[in-house]
Formats: structure tokens, C-alpha cells, sequence
């Protein structure tokens, strides 16, 4: 009730209503913009409790992504492939799930906001290149199981050819949706995500960085002893113990032939059969390859002296077309690709003797010539115990498990290399460490090819380095550097035919020769080179767009010398990853790869 006469409640009610009325007449702005800002409000709180349960979904998709991938990894290593085309199937599903969420709108809201939109944008490009990956292996499912080493093999000994060449198309779709994920990956800037996301994407660009090319080799591979045609491949036995630009000295060779899945060794032979040969016949060879390496081009003793693998191929098949040889392929193996190859025959003994998995390595590279110290008798027990294991091999009686894991770690070492006259295959192969092929493409690459000046087999005792720093900004002009560090760590009371100096007999006993040639990048150009501090004279030439520089080390027996060769390179962006091609030898070679701040 109120005091005031002549108004009552609901005179109240309606004087308060025509009061509103009148104030909200007043101020529309006012009004609308509590609607506005209600409805924000309303649209945050809801986006924020949307995305929240779309984070919570991708946690658990992610969660369970990363232990199937666990188990992919591990039923991978035991070569269980039933299991494997299990988890791939689970992969795919998972990962189809993960994408789903993280393409959803409430993630691409989550990518345009401020702060956290750089990481959900993150999240999106793994969930896309993760289900690009996994879609691949559909074509893998039913071949898998049939790839298994209990049956890819027939009741006669036969390999399935069929299945081979199905799992190398299927193998090929799988290296090009790595190669697309490759590329995603690369192309994030990683520096602003928080650490979760950012450990994630590094951790992929690791998983990434060589494994198109892996599974790419595997293609290949596979093709070849798929092949529908008969097939015959030169087997080129690399010794270390003398280097060779992409490899050891060939000390000896043999013959495989591919038969609709039956593999046969048709011949064992030492290189002097090669050799009577007569000169490599090098015109179909590029101009610039014979100036680079002059005589030594035509010679078998140098048949791979270039750090490109396929020149040496290509030599190797024209030198024994001379002899009535025609090869489709051709293979180069190490002492220890043969140490791997023998975790799978076990131990393999020849003309009394006897070496295995453990010992092969060893014996080839240094022990054989304490046992043979003029050379006499050498070549007939090393090329028994190549035949002994080939023909091993080629029955299929072998632990495949056994030797896979041993033979998957040098793959990317280069000391297993294939090279096919299919020009498909080869360029297949090309691409992948199994091919050895120097890229002709700019950017910041090097290599050093170490080649044994002496004649001599220390290069079983030599360590070498290679650092390369690039600088690719040319505002502050500073060259980049290729540095090189060689020790000879021979010991004494080596046998003659290992120390022997047949480029200078008067050298001190125990001292070897190293020729460098020193690969720049494409459009590189030389500034200075110098040798434990000192200018040294420079001998140049040119392959695949390489400027090669050349530099003769004598190196005594213990003694460190230090090349450093700087040069002005193309300019490039931070983005681009410097690399070092490392060169297979008897004791790996230790290589970094770092860009540059160009600091003036």
C-alpha cells in the first residue's frame, strides 16, 4: 500500500511498466549491447565446453593411436605380419577417428583464436598426415599375412613372385603418403607450440626423416625378385679395408639369377677376371666424371671411386657386357651387410675356415691378412665363403627375422646398394640410401669421398669426421665449412701386403695415403682450404652440379690431420636442413650437419 492517495498496486505496475518504456525508448544502444554481450557470453561459454570435449575426445584418440603404434612397432621388429596387418587395421580405424575430431568445427574455431591457435592448427596437420599414412596401408592387409617368412616361400623353395610384386606397388602408395606427411611436418614452425605438441611433431619429423625413402628401397627390392621376367644381377664385394668413393675396393663379384622366386648363384669370381677385361669403357659416362677422375675412370680397381653409386653401376654392367655378361641389376654389399646376411645362414666355413655373424666383419677387414701376409691364398678363401653363404641364401634357408634385424640398421648406412636397369626401379631407388646416388638438386649438401691412395688395406684403421656448418644468408658474407679429421690408428707389426705404400715406397712403414674429394653444394664456390692450419694447393673439378675439390693427406701411423675447406654457397632459408652423405667405412664415419647463424 502506499500513502499517496489515488494510487493503488496496480497503478504501481503500470506506472513502472510505462516508466521501462520510456527509459528503454531512451536508450535502444544500451539494451542491445547487454543482448550482445549476454549472447558472447552464452557462445564462449559454450565453445569453451565444446572444444573442451573435443580435446578430451582427440586426448583419447591420440592416447590410443600411440599404444597401437607401440604395438605396430613391436609386432614389426618380431616380423609377426599377422599381427602387424591386425594393428594397421586398428591404426587406420583410430587415426580415421583422431582426424575426424580434430577437423571438426570446434577445432577449427580452437585454430583461429589467440594463443592456443597455433597448437590446435598443429594438431590438425598430425591428425590429417596420420590418417593420409594410415589410408596407404589399406592395400597391405591381405598381403601382409602372406609375407610372412613361413609363407612367402612355396613347398619347392620358390619365392612368391605374385605377392612380392603386389606388396611393391602396395609398398610404393605407402612411401608417397610418408613423403606427403614428410612434407606437412616439415613445413610447421614447432619454436611457439607448448611442449606436448611440440615433442609430438618432432618426434614425427624423427619417425619421418628417412622412412619414404626406406619403404621405397623395400619397393623396389621387392619388385626385382617379383619381376615376371627372369632376371640376373652382378654382385659387387666391397672391402673396406681399401676405400673406394661410394664403398670398399671390389675384391670380388659374383652372379644371381631370379627365376619366377627361385634365386641361384651362377658364379663366384675374383676381380682379376674383371680386369682382363681390359679398360671400362666410360664415353656413355657424363664429360665431367672422366675429367674429374682422369685415368683412374677406365680402371676396374676404380670402377667405384665416384661417391655416385649408380656411375659405378653403370660401369660394372658395361665392363661385363666386354665379357659376355648381361646383368638387369647390380648389387654392392660390405663386410658387414655379409656379417648381417650371416645372422641368418649362421656360421659359414670354407677351405678350413670358419666365420659367423660375430666374426665376419672382423675377419674380412683385418684378421684375414694376418692369416694370408703376402696375399697368396687370400681370394680363394674370402670368394669360398661368399659362394657358401650366397648359396645359403638362395635356398632360403635362413632365419629371416634373424637377418632382417640385423641387415635394417645399415640400410641407411649406404653399405647396401642396388642399382636396376629398370629405369622405374631406378628411379625408385635413386631417391633411397640403398640407391647412392648424389642429388643433382641446390641446396646445402656435401660428402667427402675418401679414396685409398696407397694400395695398401689401412684404411681398416682410419677414422674420419666430416662437420659441415652452412651459412646460407649472404648479408654477412660468411663462408661456410666442410672440416675433415682423419686419424690413422693402425698398430704396429701390420703385415706387409696391409701397410704397403705403392704410391711411395720410402714412406715411413705404418703411414698411409688419403685422397678427399670434397663435394660442395650445386653453385658452391671455393674460398679457402687449409690443412692443420696451412693453405694447401687445390685440384677441381665437377659431378652431378657438385664442385669437387680434391686434396692429397699423407697421414702417419697415429698421427690427426684436420682439412677445413670454406666456401660461399647459394642463399637458402632457416628452414632448409643442412646434410652430410656419410660414406660407409670399416669404422664409421662420425658426421654433423649444422646451419649457421651468419652472424656478421
Amino acid at each position: 500500500m502506499t500513502d499517496e492517495p489515488g494510487v493503488d498496486d496496480g497503478g504501481v505496475r503500470v506506472l513502472r511498466s510505462h516508466l521501462s518504456k520510456r527509459a528503454a525508448s531512451r536508450h535502444p544502444r544500451r539494451r542491445l549491447g547487454t543482448i550482445v554481450v549476454l549472447a558472447a557470453a552464452v557462445t564462449l561459454v559454450v565453445a569453451v565446453v565444446w572444444g573442451a570435449c573435443s580435446v578430451l575426445q582427440a586426448r583419447d584418440q591420440a592416447e590410443a593411436v600411440q599404444a597401437t603404434l607401440a604395438a605396430t612397432s613391436a609386432d614389426a621388429k618380431a616380423m609377426d605380419m599377422e599381427a602387424l596387418a591386425r594393428d594397421l587395421i586398428a591404426l587406420r580405424q583410430q587415426s580415421q577417428s583422431l582426424d575426424s575430431v580434430v577437423s571438426g568445427p570446434a577445432w577449427s574455431a580452437m585454430a583461429r583464436l589467440p594463443w592456443v591457435g597455433d597448437d590446435a592448427a598443429a594438431v590438425q596437420v598430425a591428425g590429417r598426415a596420420l590418417s593420409t599414412v594410415t589410408r596407404a596401408t589399406a592395400s597391405l592387409d591381405q598381403l601382409l599375412p602372406q609375407l610372412a617368412p613361413a609363407t612367402l616361400r612355396t613347398p619347392d623353395g620358390r619365392l612368391g613372385a605374385a605377392t612380392l610384386a603386389a606388396s611393391a606397388s602396395a609398398l610404393r602408395k605407402l612411401s608417397d603418403a610418408l613423403s606427403s606427411a614428410r612434407d606437412q611436418f616439415t613445413a610447421l614452425d614447432s619454436g611457439g607450440l607448448v611442449d606436448p605438441v611440440a615433442k609430438v611433431i618432432e618426434r614425427a619429423r624423427s619417425a619421418l626423416e628417412v622412412a619414404p625413402e626406406s619403404i621405397a628401397a623395400l619397393a623396389a627390392v621387392a619388385g626385382a625378385l617379383g619381376s615376371a621376367t627372369p632376371r640376373d644381377y652382378a654382385v659387387l664385394l666391397l672391402n673396406s679395408a681399401e676405400m673406394r668413393g661410394s664403398g670398399g675396393f671390389v675384391g670380388g663379384w659374383a652372379l644371381l639369377h631370379v627365376d619366377d622366386g627361385v634365386v641361384s648363384l651362377t658364379s663366384v669370381g675374383a676381380n682379376d677376371v674383371l680386369v682382363s677385361a681390359g679398360p671400362l669403357p666410360v664415353s656413355s659416362l657424363p664429360v665431367d666424371y672422366r675429367a674429374l677422375w682422369g685415368a683412374s675412370s677406365t680402371e676396374w680397381q676404380s670402377v667405384n671411386v665416384s661417391a655416385n653409386y649408380p656411375f659405378a653401376a653403370q660401369l660394372t654392367v658395361a665392363g661385363l657386357a666386354r665379357l659376355g655378361i648381361n646383368v638387369d641389376g647390380v648389387i654392392a654389399i660390405d663386410s658387414k651387410v655379409a656379417a648381417a646376411m650371416m645372422a641368418g645362414t649362421g656360421p659359414i666355413t670354407a677351405a678350413g675356415v670358419t666365420v659367423a655373424s660375430a666374426t665376419a666383419d672382423a675377419y674380412f677387414t683385418r684378421a684375414i691378412y694376418d692369416q694370408f701376409p703376402n696375399g697368396v691364398g687370400k681370394d680363394a678363401v674370402a670368394l669360398g665363403l661368399f659362394g657358401k653363404m650366397f648359396g645359403l641364401l638362395a635356398s632360403g634357408d635362413v632365419d629371416v627375422k634373424a637377418m632382417a634385424t640385423a641387415l635394417l640398421p645399415l640400410v641407411g648406412e649406404r653399405r647396401l646398394l642396388l642399382w636396376s636397369a629398370d629405369p622405374r626401379e631406378e628411379e625408385a631407388l635413386a631417391a633411397t640410401p640403398v640407391g647412392g646416388q648424389v642429388p643433382d638438386a641446390s641446396g646445402p649438401w656435401s660428402t667427402v669421398a675418401l679414396v685409398n691412395g696407397a694400395g695398401n688395406k689401412m684404411d681398416a684403421y682410419l677414422t674420419a669426421r666430416v662437420d659441415y656448418v652452412a651459412q646460407l644468408c649472404r648479408a654477412s658474407l660468411v663462408p661456410s665449412t666442410v672440416t675433415l679429421g682423419l686419424t690413422n690408428a693402425a698398430p704396429r707389426r701390420l703385415p706387409p701386403y696391409v701397410d704397403q705404400r705403392l704410391d711411395d715406397p720410402s714412406a715411413p712403414k705404418g703411414s698411409t695415403m688419403s685422397l678427399a674429394f670434397v663435394y660442395g653444394p650445386v653453385g658452391s664456390v671455393l674460398t679457402s682450404a687449409t690443412l692443420d692450419g696451412r693453405a694447401v694447393p687445390v685440384q677441381s673439378g665437377t659431378e652431378r652440379g657438385h664442385p669437387v675439390w680434391r686434396f692429397d693427406i699423407a697421414i702417419l701411423r697415429g698421427e690427426t690431420r684436420k682439412l677445413v675447406v670454406s666456401f660461399t654457397e647459394p642463399p637458402g632459408s632457416s628452414d632448409q636442413k643442412p646434410v652430410v652423405m656419410a660414406q660407409p667405412m670399416a669404422i664409421p664415419e662420425v658426421t654433423t650437419a649444422t646451419l649457421g647463424s651468419c652472424a656478421a
